[in-house]
């Protein structure tokens, strides 16, 4: 089964509070979550090194029929 990932965009647009509550809720849905800004430097480390993960797992061959629907979800999300 493959796994459902996340991101919250223009995290420097709420207060840290609402972010952590955010982020919860979406990991309730998915599992992998990574908040991002354009204008935080810092957040791009954390979305590279998911990114990196998933791009090295899916490397190793042709990703099953629930895998390649919930990517065409994610990028309609």
């Amino acid at each position: 089964m493959s796994q459902i990932r996340g991101g919250l965009n223009k995290a420097d647009l709420i207060d840290k509070e609402v972010l952590a509550i955010a982020i919860r809720q979406a990991q309730s849905e998915a599992s992998e979550v990574v908040a991002i800004s354009a204008l935080r430097e810092s957040t791009l480390a954390p979305l590279l090194e998911k990114a990196g993960a998933v791009l090295a797992r899916n490397l190793g061959g042709q990703p099953d029929e629930s895998e390649r629907y919930s990517e065409a979800v994610s990028r309609i999300a």
